[in-house]
């Protein structure tokens, strides 16, 4: 169902946009602890705020560095890069075969159409979870080294950042398959990607939300439920994954 060859091939023509994604998200989670060791005399010298006082205002935030790299990692800047990653990596699936004119040669190759769609789309899908699992392992062995260390259980936040991910990712590698232009396919993906952002907006549908849910807030407070959300979100990547798939067995490119 998959080719090797092909997947290495995908790996190494995108090489420069993993190198990038993870140099950004490695510095970022190596420098987490720094950030906070300095954030309450930052914040003391932006607002001329009483340290104790800031203290009260922003919670637990300023005591409790497992909550504050939780919610400066997962609750925001892997979730945001990951989404936008996931944009690149997957608007030149298809889109950009088609773009250069070398997706008739490819299909001229003794491997169905379902052999290469599934060899893309997984080498996708594999790069996308390397450049969550390995800078959130950084970031998680940096705490170790620092003397302020992450419990292991920072890294259980990786399944719905992944999966949340991956639904962006599957929407856009469908949106390459539907256009002859990568860039159509990524304004597609854009507009997808802000549509799926408006339950965050309103706080009885937040639980629809897709940031949300790649936040992992629940996971961080052991709730239960979350497993739930994860299934769903692998389901309504891989019905999108088949959907990309028939767009391109029955496409005339």
């Amino acid at each position: 169902m998959i080719h090797n060859g092909l997947i290495i091939k995908e790996l190494r023509e995108n090489k420069w946009k993993y190198g990038i994604i993870l140099i950004y998200l490695c510095l970022f989670g190596t420098s987490l602890y720094l950030a906070y060791e300095f954030l309450d005399s930052f914040l003391y010298q932006v607002t001329g705020i009483d340290k104790e006082l800031l203290s009260r205002l922003m919670g637990n935030m300023l005591e409790d560095f497992y909550l504050f790299a939780w919610a400066n990692w997962y609750g925001k800047n892997l979730y945001q890069a990951i989404s936008v990653f996931a944009i690149v990596l997957g608007m030149g699936k298809i889109a950009g075969e088609a773009g250069r004119g070398t997706i008739s040669f490819l299909f001229t190759k003794p491997l169905s159409r379902k052999t290469i769609f599934f060899s893309k789309y997984f080498s996708g899908a594999f790069g996308l979870a390397l450049v969550i699992i390995a800078p959130t392992l950084i970031a998680y062995l940096a705490s170790q080294i620092y003397g302020e260390a992450l419990p292991l259980n920072f890294l259980t936040g990786i399944p719905l950042a992944y999966t949340g991910g991956l639904i962006i990712y599957s929407f856009t590698v469908l949106y390459s398959a539907i256009f002859d232009d990568q860039v159509k396919a990524a304004v597609a993906a854009i507009i997808t990607a802000m549509v799926l952002s408006i339950p965050s907006w309103f706080a009885d549908l937040r639980f629809l939300s897709l940031y949300a849910k790649m936040q992992g807030w629940p996971v961080y407070f052991q709730q239960s439920g979350w497993q739930i959300s994860l299934v769903i979100m692998l389901i309504i990547s891989g019905i999108i994954c088949f959907m990309g798939l028939r767009i391109v067995e029955n496409k005339d490119f």
